[in-house]
This record gives C-alpha cells, structure tokens and sequence, in this order.
C-alpha cells in the first residue's frame, strides 16, 4: 500500500476513535461508570497505533464491548442541572446532587416527587430543595 493510503486510513480511523471517545466518555459520565478511563481508551489506541490496521480492529471489538459492559437502566434527565442520568443511581454524576430520596421505613430508594414509596407504601418525608 502506498503511504497516502496508509496515511488516510490511519486518519479516518482516528477521527473515529476520537468521536467514539467523546461518545462513550457522554455514555459513561451519565452512567457513572468511569467515564475517563473509557474515554481515553479510543482515542489512546488511536495513537498508540500509527500506520497500524490492528486499530480497526481495535474499534470493531472495543465499541461493542462497552456496550456489552455497560451499566444497563433507563436513563432519566436530572432535575437540578437536566443531564442525563441513570435511573439507579441517588446522586447525579454531573452535579452531585440528590436525585433520589430514602423511605424512612424500608430505606430503599424512590423519586424526589414522590409521597409515597413504591415499595413499601409508607408516606415519604418531603425534600427540600436545595436551589
């Protein structure tokens, strides 16, 4: 191959790990699922791997893995900041904040807005909101 090839091959692949990383770095802060390690990774391999077509295959596995690993759950938008979070999670991975309130009773979890909890049916404190 000649090396305007080899050099655009490596260019386009590239631009490829670069956006999968910013992709999967938006993916993985609003799962809180270290999102910098998962970020990096893309475009990392894409330097590591100048002129070297493992890094296509490098892209074929590793994007699919991700979303294999992934933490899986509906994503909601925070009320506080309106990022993206996952259903599951008390705190949202942006601004810290509580997205979620405790039952006094059983102590799981339930929305914010709700009076009462959905798993054990007793009356849930009111949240102050803390603007």
């Amino acid at each position: 191959m000649s090396d305007a090839v080899v050099l655009a091959v490596w260019g386009a692949s590239t631009a490829i790990s670069i956006a999968a990383g910013v992709l999967i770095y938006r993916d993985a802060k609003s799962r809180d699922y270290t999102p910098f390690i998962w970020g990096l990774i893309f475009p990392l391999m894409a330097i590591l791997s100048f002129g070297n077509p493992i890094q296509i295959v490098l892209l074929i596995i590793g994007i699919p893995l991700y979303f294999l690993l992934r933490p899986k759950g509906v994503i909601k938008t925070c009320p506080h900041c309106s990022r993206k979070y996952l259903d599951y999670l008390a705190f949202c991975p942006h601004c810290k904040r509580e997205v979620k309130k405790e039952c006094l009773r059983c102590h799981d979890l339930a929305d914010l807005d709700a009076a009462k909890c959905p798993h054990c049916g007793a009356p849930m404190p009111r949240h102050e909101g803390r603007e």
